[in-house]
């Protein structure tokens, strides 16, 4: 496996078959799929997709990434189980998933809280990142950067993209000076942001098959207590909502159980919960 393009989460028991995972992943406080591994099918080696390591530079940069996700997978001539998209993530996993099974690999899609990446996304982590950055002084430092979003579109959103973590690393410079930070600590703040930035333009710009509803595959969505019904297109007829927070979705027993009896063809739907 290109370790490029995709990390293991864990190794199946004896199986050769792959579940692959799209998200960004890495340290927040919502559960992951470092969490949901292990309720998988004990013979599926669980693979993460890896986001570019460097920004973005243009709209056929991101086309480029789902087909390189893609082709480092085929290469290896495993049987894929299924394709697990979260959030942002779900447009690449519909699309993998879409792909895979047009080369013969008639794989089932699974989307837990799916939501499209938006300009507007980006600005949301934007904001929300910088806030963190600088919570830890006592008085903010005066970036001067007024950053806003352009009308979507391909170019434009790299563009904003480009802004925003130039603005996040001239942020990080300040603050990393302020608390006299070791330089490779502000660098690798950078970095990953940057690479986050990277991976919502992949995902806003991979391209859901037209029409989505003609998707050829299983498909199921798994939702969390307060997730929007509209935040992503109706894909297949099989979703379930749980009534647990969206951070904790991912580690709830019961969502895995049912992503597992769903992969492995069992299709066994947990009792209703009240109110839903």
């Amino acid at each position: 496996m290109d370790t490029e393009m995709w990390s293991l989460l864990r190794v199946g028991d004896g199986g050769q078959d792959l579940v692959l995972t799209v998200d960004f992943g890495g340290a927040r406080p919502e559960a992951g799929f470092v969490d949901l591994a292990a309720r998988l099918p004990s013979g599926c080696t669980v693979l993460a997709t890896r986001p570019p390591d460097r920004l973005i530079d243009d709209p056929v940069d991101a086309v480029r990434q789902v087909d390189a996700w893609r082709d480092a997978v085929l290469a290896t001539g495993a049987r894929i189980s299924a394709v697990i998209g979260y959030c942002s993530g779900a447009t690449v996993a519909t699309r993998l998933a879409h792909d895979f099974t047009a080369h013969g690999h008639p794989v089932s899609l699974v989307l837990v809280d799916p939501a499209v990446a938006t300009h507007e996304l980006l600005l949301e982590a934007y904001h929300s990142s910088i806030e963190s950055l600088v919570a830890v002084l006592d008085q903010p430092p005066a970036s001067g950067d007024e950053v806003s979003g352009p009308v979507p579109g391909g170019a434009a959103l790299v563009g904003l993209a480009r802004r925003l973590g130039d603005s996040y690393v001239r942020t990080a410079g300040q603050v990393g000076r302020e608390l006299d930070l070791d330089d490779d600590l502000v660098d690798d703040l950078a970095v990953r942001f940057q690479r986050y930035l990277s991976y919502l333009v992949v995902a806003a710009l991979a391209e859901l098959p037209t029409p989505v509803t003609a998707l050829r595959l299983p498909v199921l969505t798994v939702v969390s207590a307060t997730h929007p019904e509209d935040a992503f297109p109706a894909v297949g007829d099989r979703r379930v909502r749980f009534d647990v927070p969206r951070a904790d979705l991912l580690a709830d027993a019961r969502a895995g159980r049912l992503l597992a009896e769903f992969i492995t063809g069992r299709s066994a739907t947990p009792a209703p919960v009240p109110g839903r």
